[in-house]
């Protein structure tokens, strides 16, 4: 299976209310930036004040971690964040 198809399936597990699995995370910094998609594999526009989640995968390459974000209408995006942006806040 390739990862955008394992990144559509959590996006659908989240969809369905199934996100307590996943823990909470939120950005150290507010506003927007831009982040690696791993599915579009391109930069894409992050507002931080969004919902996101620490998906339980190994940190990539570069040590980034692997968050979900849930955007409008059911959009979700898996995107590489250094470790020292966000902080955990626990699980849903």
């Amino acid at each position: 299976m390739k990862f955008p198809e394992i990144a559509k399936e959590i996006i659908q597990k989240v969809l369905k209310d199934e996100k307590s699995l996943l823990k909470i995370v939120a950005f150290k910094k507010k506003g927007i930036s831009y982040y690696q998609s791993v599915v579009q594999k391109k930069l894409v526009h992050i507002n931080k004040q969004s919902e996101f989640f620490l998906l339980p995968l190994k940190k990539d390459d570069k040590g980034r971690l692997f968050i979900l974000s849930m955007g409008l209408f059911g959009s979700g995006e898996i995107i590489l964040v250094p470790e020292d942006e966000i902080d955990v806040l626990g699980q849903n």
